[in-house]
């Protein structure tokens, strides 16, 4: 203890990030969205159910009205649209492409529940400050900062860079306990891309369980009339 601080040395401050992440076979939420682009600004309610290792459901409504049905798997991503009667059906690699993503399905997975791809612990650097305690590292090939609060090691800001600059930028908030983890209800993530520019999406959640199975229902109506893919932003 420096001046009142907690001064924790590396093998803790690891442990606390560790910690972050959920240990989960099923998670579910429900929440409100705010999607934000350089040509759209829209919120939405949404129903988030995931089945580890194979499958994120969710249920998309506006105004009270169901207007869309997401299945995404490791190989196909399905999205019902109620009010147009239409659908897309796309292989999960091509979407991925499309966006020059090099993410796969786990670490979608991981990113929705709020969980953090393995970080390089042979490529970590840290220092106490009164507030927070600020890391540098690489998490997936990517130059990596994360700041974690100072008083419970929560984490509260992760910045990652790839070698062309572009950004995301992770906020957690609102920690709450569930199963005996801390789990953060609020998830800002911020993505800066020289190909997509500007884009933000605002997650406040509640009504989180884990572990506990749900239904996965998804159907595409036989008088639905099938989209070619495109690029919604």
């Amino acid at each position: 203890m420096e001046n009142g601080t907690a001064i924790y040395n590396k093998q803790e401050i690891l442990k606390g990030i560790s910690n972050h992440n959920i240990d989960y076979d099923w998670f579910s939420a429900v929440g409100k969205v705010r999607l934000k682009s350089p040509d759209q600004n829209v919120s939405v309610k949404i129903y988030l159910r995931i089945k580890r290792d194979s499958a994120i459901w969710m249920v998309v409504k506006k105004l009270g009205i169901e207007v869309a049905r997401v299945l995404i798997t490791p190989e196909e991503v399905s999205i019902v649209y109620r009010l147009e009667k239409v659908y897309e059906q796309e292989k999960l690699s091509t979407v991925l492409d499309e966006y020059n993503s090099s993410i796969g399905f786990t670490q979608l997975q991981d990113y929705l529940i709020g969980n953090l791809p393995t970080l390089d612990p042979t490529n970590f650097e840290y220092r106490n400050s009164e507030n927070q305690i600020v890391c540098q590292t690489q998490i997936e090939g990517m130059l990596s900062f994360l700041r974690l609060n100072q008083l419970n090691l929560n984490i509260e800001d992760v910045e990652l860079y790839n070698q062309k600059n572009e950004s995301v930028k992770i906020r957690y908030t609102d920690y709450q306990t569930i199963n005996a983890m801390a789990v953060p209800f609020g998830r800002k993530f911020d993505l800066s891309s020289m190909e997509l520019g500007e884009l933000s999406a605002h997650f406040n959640l509640s009504e989180i369980e884990i572990d506990v199975p749900k239904s996965l229902k998804f159907s595409i109506p036989p008088h639905y009339d099938k989209l070619q893919f495109y690029k919604p932003f």
